[in-house]
């Protein structure tokens, strides 16, 4: 071989390659730092589906020299098309009992079922849900699942038309605990991660990584679940001590099946999306005890009556919600109610869950304000009154035969120190223990002189 063509060899070999080496970074990276990867359908599935419905997929990579895949199912929501709008994504991460190696099993349980048994959830629900599959031997809190789903995660939102700022993430039991650990895993991904029923994964080790991360937490749990208690209890003191925005919706006296009531129920989903990454919280999200009041909804009444009682609460107090409210004792806007007109009648869900009436109004400065309530209680009953403003408590009254022994009393609470605030005002109704704990509301008003 001449001088010549030995450099020209050696220059042809450069350029080769390098092109080999830039082929291998292109398939190590992704634009919005999505982790290289391939899409492939399931049986007879396409590898790129995009028309609504559920489709079944696996996603292979490789990861320390070796292959590995993840099978998962993809719901596409009414309306999807390729190259549309952006939509939010919930992953789900199910529990022990649907683990394998057919992406469909992971449809036996959880968000796929509960969504679908509820009239028009489905046909409403207006997010792609992303459900990955967890082998049989293998666990989601374990480092390699958590990673791996989180890899998925950033891989499908670069596939499909994804708002990478309303990612979401929730779990049931193994899977709640696996939140835990994804969250962990990828600290900057969710805007939130609502784990269900999770038992205590490395607390410290989670609220550290996502100490200053941005990602809200709804934790849900029943109290008498011994599985997942003390342990979600634990969980939410580690984040809460770092700062971390957390809600917590503990469910008097449930035990550990009590998911069906969130992931059937479209207002779990709507706290969801009120939340996006690189976003200020939700002023006016509901609380705590509003979403551990879900669990009785149907049980108290269902939807029909909640949206009969906000409208005529809104009769009675415009610009007032409520929440938590039983069918026990006929609730509701009454003409007359003894012996004085226009009442509004509340009933708390269970001795533990209060109803509440509550507002957001701006309080003028340098005013004097002052919380007028005329309230009354069954003849055979009684009630706790408290009062709330911005999450303080400022009194608590016994509504009883002492203090109020024709059935109905005044109250008068000063709200001056809060003058120049923007309040958000809460009227919680306790039940006392005892039977017939309706709640009589004749004046609720607000003056500021």
């Amino acid at each position: 071989m001449t001088r010549t063509r030995f450099f020209c060899a050696i220059i042809v070999l450069a350029l080769v390659l390098g092109g080999l080496a830039q082929g291998v970074r292109a398939n190590t990276a992704r634009p919005g730092g999505a982790p290289a990867g391939a899409f492939s359908g399931w049986g007879q599935e396409s590898a790129n589906p995009s028309t609504p419905g559920y489709h079944y997929m696996v996603y292979r990579w490789q990861e320390g020299g070796r292959s590995r895949e993840m099978p998962f199912s993809l719901y596409l929501p009414e309306g999807y098309s390729a190259g549309g709008k952006k939509w939010p994504m919930l992953t789900f991460l199910s529990g022990k009992g649907e683990r394998g190696s057919d992406p469909s099993a992971v449809m036996n349980c959880g968000v796929p079922v509960d969504m679908s048994r509820q009239a028009g959830l489905q046909k409403w629900m207006p997010m792609v849900i992303l459900l990955p599959l967890c082998p049989s031997d293998r666990e989601w809190p374990s480092p390699d699942m958590s990673s791996a789903v989180a890899r998925l995660v950033r891989a499908a939102a670069t596939k499909w038309d994804i708002d990478a700022s309303k990612l979401y993430l929730t779990g049931l039991s193994m899977g709640g605990k696996g939140c835990w650990a994804v969250a962990m895993e990828a600290p900057n991904l969710f805007a939130v991660v609502a784990p269900i029923v999770s038992r205590e994964h490395e607390a410290q080790a989670v609220a550290s990584a996502l100490r200053g991360s941005g990602t809200s937490f709804l934790v849900i749990s029943g109290t008498a679940d011994a599985s997942s208690e003390p342990g979600s209890q634990h969980m939410v003191d580690a984040i809460k001590a770092q700062g971390i925005d957390v809600t917590y919706a503990p469910v008097p006296h449930a035990d550990h099946y009590l998911w069906p009531k969130y992931y059937g129920n479209r207002e779990f989903y709507e706290w969801l999306l009120l939340h996006r990454r690189g976003t200020s919280i939700p002023q006016d999200r509901p609380t705590g005890d509003h979403m551990t009041g879900l669990f009785f909804a149907d049980a108290k009444g269902g939807q029909e009556l909640q949206q009969r009682l906000q409208k005529e609460l809104g009769q009675f107090l415009p610009y007032w919600f409520f929440d938590n409210c039983a069918a026990e004792m006929n609730p509701g806007l009454k003409a007359t109610m003894q012996s004085k007109k226009n009442v509004f009648v509340t009933y708390p869900l269970t001795r533990d869950v209060a109803c509440r009436l509550q507002t957001t109004m701006k309080l003028a400065a340098g005013k004097q304000v002052h919380l007028k309530l005329t309230i009354g209680r069954h003849a055979e009953g009684q009630w706790n009154l408290l009062v709330r403003v911005n999450e303080q408590e400022v009194q608590r009254i016994e509504v009883n035969r002492k203090t109020a022994p024709d059935g109905w009393m005044t109250v008068d609470v000063d709200l001056t120190r809060f003058a120049g605030q923007e309040a958000r005002l809460q009227l919680v109704h306790q039940s006392s223990g005892v039977q017939n704990a309706s709640a009589y509301w004749a004046q609720v008003q607000v003056t500021q002189q």
